[in-house]
C-alpha cells in the first residue's frame, strides 16, 4: 500500500505503509535541526527508546527538519492515522530528559508497562 504526504518541509513523499506499519506496533518519529546539528541527540532518544522498549515499539525513526524543530511523535498501534506529539522543543522549552519522554510514551501507548526503579523514581 503506497500513501502520498508531504514532509516538513511541503515536499510531496510516497511511502510504503506495509514497511511503516508492518507489526502493528508503536512507532516513534523524532523530527530534529540538521543545522542545529542535533542528530547526536536525536539518535540518543532513540537509543533510549529502543533500549527500554525493544519488544513494544516497531520502529524509532530520525527525520532532517525545519530550522530549530525537535519534536517526537508516537503513533500508538503504528496505524494510527494523527501521531501524539510527545515532545515540541518550541512548545514545551528545551530539550526533554529521557526518563520524561519514556514515561510520556509509557502512558500513551503502554499504560500497564512499568518502566523500573530507575526512571520511575527520578
Amino acid at each position: 500500500i503506497k500513501m502520498l504526504g508531504e514532509n516538513v518541509h511541503g515536499e510531496q513523499v510516497v511511502a510504503d505503509k506495509s514497511v511503516a506499519n508492518n507489526t502493528g506496533k508503536a512507532r516513534v518519529e523524532i523530527l530534529y535541526c540538521t543545522k542545529c546539528k542535533w542528530l547526536l541527540r536525536a539518535s540518543w532518544m532513540a537509543t533510549e527508546l529502543l533500549s527500554t522498549f525493544s519488544d513494544d515499539i516497531g520502529s524509532v525513526s530520525l527525520t532532517p527538519s525545519l530550522p530549530g524543530t525537535y519534536i517526537i511523535r508516537v503513533w500508538r498501534n503504528g496505524a494510527d492515522q494523527e501521531p501524539t506529539i510527545v515532545w515540541d522543543r518550541k512548545e514545551n522549552g528545551g530539550f526533554p530528559y529521557p526518563k520524561d519522554i519514556k514515561k510520556k510514551i509509557r502512558d500513551i501507548c503502554f499504560p500497564e508497562k512499568q518502566l523500573g526503579k530507575c526512571v520511575e523514581n527520578k
